[in-house]
């Protein structure tokens, strides 16, 4: 079905609001994927604060070069789904990549990070880094181990003076 002229212009000024407000934009090609699947995706992306749009590309190119973002054309071959991460760019990544890995005919083609192109490569060694809460927790262990590595020693010598000391009362 052709878009009006009113609509193409709406379709452009909603995908340069969530170009405004992205912090990540995922490019993913979904050819012979099932409607429930896409489904169950953008159920999954939401509760990462993230959305996934579908756009004619001609139409999305137009709303990057009013953006002034370069996007390599040869990426947005075929059908294309953008994903929009609004809040944190990690967890976006770690959606799609792990919906990607359990739906063959879902392909990560780039994205678009702090303003410059990235590839497919970059897009899953993003998604493929630690959580947040897995490197603070490292960091915390990593800090507490002397400490408690202290508190064992100091400990022992006190255990040691009490049994030495009870050994002489005996």
């Amino acid at each position: 079905m052709a878009l009006t002229k009113e609509k193409k212009k709406e379709v452009v000024s909603n995908l340069k609001e969530k170009i405004n407000r992205q912090k990540i934009m995922i490019f993913a090609g979904f050819k012979n994927l099932k409607n429930k699947d896409l489904t169950e995706l953008r159920k999954e992306l939401r509760s990462a604060s993230s959305e996934l749009t579908v756009a004619k590309k001609t139409l999305l190119n137009l709303a990057f070069k009013e953006k002034d973002i370069e996007v390599d054309r040869e990426t947005l071959k075929g059908e294309n789904a953008i994903i929009f991460g609004f809040e944190d760019q990690v967890a976006a990544a770690k959606s799609v990549f792990s919906f990607a890995k359990n739906n063959p005919s879902f392909e990560i083609k780039g994205g678009v990070l702090e303003g410059n192109f990235r590839s497919a490569e970059d897009i899953i060694a993003l998604a493929q880094l630690p959580s947040r809460e897995m490197v603070v927790g490292q960091l915390v262990g990593t800090v507490a181990f002397p400490i408690t590595g202290l508190f064992g020693a100091l400990n022992g010598n006190i255990r040691n003076l009490i049994n030495t000391l009870k050994q002489i009362k005996n």
